[in-house]
């Protein structure tokens, strides 16, 4: 019995000396002096978003080439502007950006950081393109180098209205060594697409985590006339339609 009680009085003098505090090693406030948890954590968790252009996996650069359908393609130019970015959790909705623009020879634009609110989530969802009330955007009201500034030529002035897709390159068609240049110029928001990625992350076990957002290059020319030429004064053409269709299922997450 004196055993019982020397232990009970033991235990209470011991908790009665510990430190309150954050205890959780993945919380932002974490106490390495705290050996109580008093329910303050705080969190900061933090998502990377790596985007990148890829060719079964492998990550392509401006001038590189790769094959489809017994083609040779040479990426010179590849640009596009996603939308409404928003992870999804089983609740709710965390909106992330509003407007960002792809350059494949920016590398600054390649990778998006965002501390989120939400620790676990199972989609990325987002939009290729812009709607009409972001196409609306008067150039002038925002910095030169804003995603729909003007240092990123994406603005066609002709007809007042954002590309939101560009693809030019070099398509190598065997003939002695020629190339034919292919511009894929993509507008207008009715060809805008919703897409949604599962990601199925969870911060369990720590705060950070990175998602590639890869773009899987050759699945654009799946079903694609490469002798059909995209004119500009038609942007929802059946060519254009085919290839924002094959964009919007050519995206992955890993």
């Amino acid at each position: 019995m004196k055993h019982l009680i020397y232990t009970s009085l033991f235990l209470v003098v011991l908790y009665s000396c510990g430190e309150e505090g954050c205890t959780d090693v993945i919380a932002s406030n974490y106490d390495t002096e705290a050996t109580i948890d008093d329910n303050s954590c705080e969190y900061d968790y933090l998502l990377n978003l790596n985007m990148r252009l890829t060719d079964n996996g492998n990550t392509l650069s401006t001038n590189d080439s790769f094959e489809f359908d017994g083609n040779t393609f040479r990426l010179e130019t590849m640009k596009y502007y996603i939308s409404n970015l928003e992870i999804e959790t089983e609740n709710e909705t965390e909106m992330l950006l509003d407007i960002h623009l792809f350059d494949m020879e920016k590398p600054s634009t390649h990778s998006l950081s965002f501390n989120l609110e939400n620790k676990d989530f199972g989609n990325i969802n987002f939009r290729l393109g812009m709607d009409s009330t972001q196409n609306a955007l008067d150039q002038q009201t925002v910095a030169t180098d804003h995603p729909q500034g003007t240092d990123n030529n994406t603005f066609w002035q002709m007809t007042k209205i954002y590309i939101f897709v560009m693809v030019e390159g070099k398509l190598d068609e065997g003939n002695n060594g020629e190339e034919r240049s292919i511009t894929y110029h993509i507008a207008d928001p009715v060809l805008l697409k919703n897409i949604s990625l599962s990601a199925n992350l969870n911060y369990d076990s720590e705060s950070t985590k990175t998602v590639n957002l890869d773009l899987e290059i050759s699945e654009i020319f799946n079903n694609v006339d490469l002798e059909t030429v995209l004119p500009h004064e038609q942007n929802s053409s059946d060519l254009a339609i085919q290839l924002m269709n094959n964009l919007s299922t050519a995206f992955e997450t890993n």
